[in-house]
């Protein structure tokens, strides 16, 4: 059956196995577009239940993170950001929203991502973002970012 297989295809592919993810390409017409919509409506803070086909794609416990994380957990929005820096735990290994879900742990207070986010900015050569997230850090009592200042 054509259609159960396309979920089997599918589930494999939200798991992150790459010849799943090619078969729906090829057979289907499918890609991850989807997936990295909600994906990025999480790290916004949206509400992804618009589109509740392409939300049954992140993992359970992404998705369950998420939710954490937008209504106020630092720990949350943390470690899916770890998730995506490593690209573990049926995520893709994505800097963007390495970077998005570390500054929302950073705008929830967390002193560590604040510095982390400042030393971003500083690599990029935005000094005045970077300062501006070391002095965060540094009013928390971070050393590394008094050190940075």
């Amino acid at each position: 059956n054509k259609s159960t297989a396309r979920e089997w295809w599918k589930k494999a592919a939200a798991n992150g196995d790459d010849e799943a993810k090619e078969m729906l390409m090829k057979r289907f017409g499918d890609d991850d577009a989807s997936v990295d919509r909600v994906t990025r409506h999480f790290a916004r803070g949206d509400d992804p239940s618009v589109d509740r086909e392409a939300e049954v794609k992140l993992p359970r416990n992404i998705r369950d993170l998420a939710k954490k994380a937008n209504a106020g957990c630092g720990e949350a929005a943390r470690t899916i950001a770890w998730h995506f820096f490593h690209g573990t735990d049926g995520v893709e290994k994505d800097t963007e929203l390495h970077f998005r879900w570390l500054v929302k742990d950073a705008e929830l207070g967390d002193a560590k991502a604040q510095c982390r986010i400042g030393s971003e900015y500083n690599q990029m050569s935005n000094y005045d973002a970077a300062r501006k997230w070391f002095d965060k850090a540094a009013a928390q009592g971070n050393a590394d970012a008094m050190n940075n200042l």
